[in-house]
């Protein structure tokens, strides 16, 4: 299994908005289709965003080789990612995601 790409759609389904209340956060339940593909979704869209300019394109190159990764080694995350299935990513969260070590925080502006 990839298990290396699981966190990134599983950290992006935990933060979905489906799961609003703290009831839903403290139960352990699989993600559904709609999170996977929400997760997705979302690192796509973040990807887009991380090369706009030039500098940006250029701190990607820099940061692959300064790990000594093969080039357009984050780029391809994303495509990885999307390729796991939900058996994957839930089987995955159920090993490594403990919801009653989850803390549900309330921030709110004055």
């Amino acid at each position: 299994m990839r298990w290396s790409l699981a966190p990134l759609v599983v950290g992006a389904c935990l933060l979905a908005p489906i799961r609003a209340t703290a009831q839903d956060a403290a139960e352990r339940r699989d993600a559904t289709e709609e999170e996977r593909a929400d997760a997705v979704g979302y690192l796509r869209g973040r990807r887009a965003f991380t090369v706009q300019t030039p500098g940006q394109v250029l701190d990607r190159i820099l940061w692959d080789r300064s790990r000594e990764l093969p080039p357009g080694y984050r780029d391809e995350l994303v495509a990885r990612a999307a390729a796991l299935s939900l058996d994957e990513i839930n089987a995955f969260a159920r090993r490594f995601y403990d919801p009653a070590r989850f803390t549900m925080i309330r921030v709110e502006t004055k």
